[in-house]
Formats: C-alpha cells, sequence, structure tokens
C-alpha cells in the first residue's frame, strides 16, 4: 500500500536520564499492563509528535528530566522518516533514516509546528497520503472556511480514553465550536472532496428575510437560556470553578495512590498463589520420591532376609564337616557329590559381601530420607507463611475497596458540583454572545456578496458508512444483532435506533472503535486517503472488574463481556492488520490473536519486566 503512514517507533530523552523508548510493527501492537504507568500518555504523545500540543505536553512526574520526543515513521514504502520535537512544544527537527537519538546528526531541515506552509509537518504528512496542503473546508454556513490540516484527521486515528469512554460526538475536530466543519471534515474524509467549490450567492430579498428569521431564533434562544440561567451568576464563579478543580485534582491524587495500593496488593497476592502452588507441587514430588525409597528400603531388608538364610545353611555345612549325611543317613563312603568345603566357603564368602555392599547402600539411603524428610518440614514452614501471606494480602484488598469507592464518590460529587458552575458560566456567556449576536442582526444589510457552503454527507454516503460500520459488528457477532444506521442530524452511527450516547461506557467504547475502523475500511474500498494507522485507547472497558474507576458495568456492558467478544475483537483486528497499522491500549492481555508487538508495562513494583513507558 503506497499512500499510508506508519508509526515505527517514539523515544524520549534527557540530558540525565536514560533514552525512554517503544517501537511498533506495521500490523497489530497491543500495550497493556497495570494503571498509571504511561499509557494514556502515549498515545498523548503519539498525537502530539504528529502535531497537537502547541503548548507542549502534560507534565506528568514519571516524564521529570526529559526534555524532548522522537518519532520514527515510515511515509509510503520505505521512506524512512524522523522527527524530534521539544516537549515545551514547538517546530519538528526533520531527518531522514532512524538515527537513534544519542547519535542523531543535525536535521536536514526545520518544520513548522503549526499548519501555516508547506513546509510544516502538518503539511509533509499530507503529502504522504495523497493530500495538499491548501485544501479548504467550510466552517460556517455562511461559508467561512479553514484550512484543513493533519489536525483534522487526528481524532480519526488518535482515540484517547476520554472521548472512547465519553458521549461527545465521534466527529468532533473543532473542540465543539463549529458543527458544520465537524459534519464538513467527515464529509470530505468520505468523499475526498474539500469546500473550495462549494458557494452560493442567495438574494438580497433572501438575505433580509433570512435575517429576520434569525433575529426571531435568537430572541427564542435568549428566552430559553435566561429562563434556564435563572438568577444572576454569582461574580466569583471562575474562582468557584477553580476551587472545585484544585479539589478534584487532590482527590484523583488519593485515588490514584490508593489504586497503585491495590494494584500492587493485587500483583503479590498472585505471586503470592503462584508460590503456593510451587510450594504443593515440590510436597508432592518430595512425597513420592519418599514413598519410592520406602519400597528400596523394603527391599533391602527383604534381601538381607534371605542373604542371611544363605550365611546360616553355609555355617551350619562347614560345622557337619564328614560323616553320615545330616538329611539321609548314609555313611561317608556311599555319598556321592562333586563339591566340597572350598565350595560352601566360597558361597559364604560371597553372601558376606553382598550383605555389606546392601547394609552400606542401606545406611546411605537412610541419610537421604531423613534430609528429604528435613526437607519437608522446611517447605512446609514455608508453606504456612505463604497462607498468612496470602490472608493478609486478601485483608488488604477487602479493606481497600471501601476506601477507594469513597475517594471515587467524592471526585463525582466535586466533579458534578464543577460541572453545573461549568453549566451556569456556559449559559451566561450563551446569553452574552447571542446579545451580542442580535445586535450585529440588527445592524444587517444585505449584498450580493454572502455566501454559503453545503453541509455535511449525503445519505447515499451515509448507508455506505453504515454498511462497512456492521460489517466491523457483524464480524465481531456484537450481541442482539443490531441493526447499524446513519443519522443524518448527528453525522454519527446508531444501533438498533439508539444513539451512542445512550449506552454504557463499554458499548459507547466499542461503537466508537467500530465507527472509526468503519471509516477506514470505507475509505480502503473507495480508494480515499487515509493514514493508515490507527490507535484505540480502552476500547474493551467492557471487560474491566466492577470495582475499578470505571465503576459497575451496565447490563448492556455485560452482555459484551458474557459473549466473548474481546476474542473476537482482536482477531479482527490481526486479520485486518493489511488495511491498516492497529496500536491498542488496555488494562489486560490480548486474547484471540497473537499481536506482532506485545508489550507490557508491568508497573514500578515489577521484577524483572518493563515498568512502564520511562
Amino acid at each position: 500500500m503506497k499512500d499510508r503512514i506508519i508509526l515505527r517507533g517514539l523515544a524520549f530523552t534527557g540530558p540525565k536520564v536514560p533514552i525512554a523508548e517503544i517501537t511498533f510493527s506495521d500490523g497489530l501492537n497491543v500495550i497493556w499492563g497495570a494503571s498509571n504507568t504511561g499509557k494514556s500518555f502515549l498515545v498523548k504523545s503519539l498525537d502530539y509528535m504528529t502535531g497537537a500540543g502547541v503548548e507542549g505536553l502534560p507534565g506528568i512526574t514519571e516524564r521529570k528530566g526529559y526534555d524532548k520526543a522522537w518519532l520514527n515513521v515510515e511515509l509510503g514504502v520505505g521512506q524512512h522518516v524522523q522527527v524530534a520535537r521539544s516537549l515545551r512544544g514547538g517546530d519538528f527537527e526533520y531527518r531522514e533514516g532512524w538515527p537513534s537519538p544519542d547519535a542523531a546528526p543535525q536535521p536536514k531541515r526545520l518544520l513548522l509546528g503549526e499548519h501555516r506552509s508547506a513546509e510544516s509537518w502538518s503539511a509533509y504528512l499530507l503529502a504522504a497520503i495523497g493530500l495538499k496542503h491548501d485544501l479548504k473546508i467550510a466552517k460556517t454556513q455562511a461559508g467561512e472556511k479553514v484550512t484543513f490540516t493533519f489536525r483534522a484527521l487526528a481524532p480519526y486515528v488518535f482515540i484517547e480514553e476520554t472521548p472512547m469512554l465519553g458521549d461527545l460526538s465521534m466527529i468532533n475536530v473543532s473542540d465543539g465550536r463549529s458543527v458544520t466543519q465537524d459534519k464538513n471534515t467527515l464529509k470530505f474524509v468520505l468523499t475526498g472532496i474539500d469546500d473550495s467549490a462549494q458557494v452560493k450567492a442567495p438574494a438580497v430579498k433572501d438575505q433580509r428575510t433570512g435575517n429576520h428569521g434569525k433575529i426571531e431564533l435568537i430572541d427564542d434562544m435568549l428566552r430559553l437560556a435566561r429562563a434556564e440561567l435563572g438568577d444572576d451568576v454569582p461574580a466569583n464563579i471562575d474562582e468557584m470553578i477553580d476551587a472545585l478543580t484544585d479539589q478534584m485534582r487532590d482527590v484523583q491524587k488519593d485515588a490514584s495512590e490508593a489504586q497503585s495500593k491495590l494494584d500492587e496488593a493485587r500483583t503479590n497476592l498472585v505471586r503470592t498463589r503462584r508460590d503456593l502452588d510451587a510450594t504443593d507441587a515440590a510436597l508432592e514430588e518430595l512425597a513420592l520420591t519418599i514413598e519410592r525409597f520406602g519400597l528400596l528400603d523394603r527391599v533391602y531388608r527383604s534381601d538381607t532376609q534371605r542373604l542371611t538364610s544363605l550365611l546360616e545353611g553355609s555355617d551350619a555345612l562347614l560345622v557337619s564337616g564328614s560323616g553320615p549325611c545330616p538329611l539321609c543317613g548314609a555313611a561317608e563312603e556311599h555319598q556321592r557329590h562333586d563339591h566340597g568345603v572350598e565350595h560352601v566357603q566360597a558361597s559364604r564368602r560371597a553372601v558376606t559381601a553382598e550383605l555389606s555392599k546392601i547394609a552400606r547402600e542401606q545406611g546411605e539411603l537412610a541419610e537421604t530420607l531423613t534430609s528429604l524428610t528435613t526437607q519437608v518440614s522446611e517447605i512446609d514452614d514455608g508453606r504456612e507463611a505463604l497462607l498468612e501471606m496470602q490472608t493478609n494480602l486478601e485483608r488488604q484488598l477487602e479493606a481497600g475497596l471501601p476506601a477507594e469507592a469513597d475517594t471515587r464518590q467524592r471526585f463525582e460529587v466535586a466533579s458534578d458540583a464543577r460541572d453545573r458552575l461549568r453549566e451556569r458560566a456556559r449559559l451566561a456567556e450563551r446569553v452574552s454572545e447571542l446579545e451580542k449576536h442580535r445586535q450585529t442582526l440588527e445592524r444587517f444589510k444585505a449584498t450580493r456578496n454572502n455566501t454559503g457552503a453545503v453541509v455535511g454527507l449525503s445519505g447515499s454516503s451515509g448507508l455506505a458508512l453504515a454498511a462497512h460500520v456492521q460489517g466491523v459488528l457483524d464480524d465481531w457477532r456484537f450481541p442482539g444483532a443490531p441493526k447499524v444506521t446513519f443519522s443524518e442530524a448527528s453525522h454519527e452511527i446508531q444501533i438498533d435506533g439508539k444513539s451512542r450516547s445512550a449506552n454504557g461506557k463499554g458499548v459507547r467504547a466499542l461503537m466508537h472503535s467500530a465507527f472509526k475502523i468503519g471509516i477506514l475500511k470505507y475509505c480502503r474500498a473507495e480508494n480515499l486517503p487515509h493514514p493508515g494507522f490507527l490507535v484505540l485507547d480502552s476500547p474493551l472497558v467492557s471487560y474491566r472488574e466492577p470495582h475499578g474507576r470505571h465503576g459497575a458495568l451496565g447490563a448492556d456492558e455485560t452482555a459484551v463481556k458474557a459473549s466473548g467478544l474481546k476474542d473476537r475483537f482482536y482477531a479482527y483486528l490481526a486479520a485486518h492488520k493489511g488495511d491498516a497499522q492497529f496500536i491498542v491500549i488496555e488494562n489486560d492481555a490480548p486474547t484471540g490473536a497473537t499481536p506482532d508487538t506485545q508489550i507490557v508495562f508491568a508497573g514500578p513494583n515489577s521484577t524483572g519486566l518493563r515498568a512502564g513507558l520511562f
């Protein structure tokens, strides 16, 4: 596949820290492991290294000492490119090849971090999939346009945990500022036609009529917004919101520490149970060995009794000497035999030697049995200690869960209070904007230069997209065999007539994943440009533990978890890795298929395994 982008490696460097790096294959990659190990930060970093975050990456504790990120990519077939960027934002260093960061030559050129010309990293990425740098997308119905950049494609290839699980629009590329821009971006992705030529010139009469209608609409909106706003907004509402944000940050820190302790206890419990299994196996093996050696001791005793009888018989023969036969009474001259005393003596010596050998070996066997018995006693003592440790860990987990639940509840209470304040602040701002907009409309004078743009997809394209998403869910054997449809109002998919927001987090995550995979399949089928990779953070959250930070499973999530969809999800990605590169971020190990690259972030308390991204 010629026009595609393959993510090959990500690294972080700093003047006094070791290089932290991770590599990817061009097929199915799965990064999984413990919480707070940098998995979600990895997704943010990949997004950042394709142009996001002008102000830089979040300052998490683990990245302390690191000041630069490096991304290795393959553009098209065999074009190896490396870009580097300060973690504080800014432009990109561009190099050909994939040199090691600690021995990289001077950059060949500098590329702009923002899409302001053809000499930007965004323009290079678009060119790699056959797109020009000056495409236009209409963001308003009046015809106002923005330049199409790689940032507009990012939500279609980087699905972070929050949008994956949340109920916001899956086509959001404008951060909620323009639904028109969001819909037109999807239209461009699925048609390859931008909005450069989509212009109309309404008549003056229509402009005036439309303006009057807009004023009436603004008045209706103002009435509703003021009614919803109610009393005046407190003057210090921003300080109140900031205080709640600080409170949430403190609670989140407590929750993170509590979760880390629970994760450590769970890890230690698994290790203890594994050690108990090994101990029981060792005791069973020792018991079998002792039983076998006991059988050998009985053989030695039996041989000793038999040989002792032979020795006593030979002694009797030697004592009797010549004379009448002790058995039949025959006189010596009538006895006929070919053996003499020397034969009996030779036999007696052989018996004596064999008895000595058996006695020696029997003594060695006794020492071995004593040693094995001592081992059994020592292992039994260790087993008791493991059992006690297991009990203590189980109690620790049992005691920690209520505290974790209480912390989560405190966070939700503060979050709800902040959301209510934010909503009031948003309504107040909305009223102010509407009032200003109404004043602008009142000053409106019709001209012959006002233009507009057609918004969104046609019905046929939406139906075709829904068919591709349907194929994905059918291959996953999604519970209930749902019917997928395309909503022209929202430009999103629905399942059995229900929007994505009407489902639990786990189902929302799977719908989001299927939607973005369906878009990828659509582009491949229609030979349309697509970056050719997909990064999915927490698509299988339905398989979470019920006491985790995402809460208990809903009925729809429980059905998904019981259906075995997880195996088919990974099997599907493995089977379609020829269409794109997949990078999946999850908490648990993949099942149903073997990834081309599998990386485990085991946490800071692991031994011999990678702790995390840094």
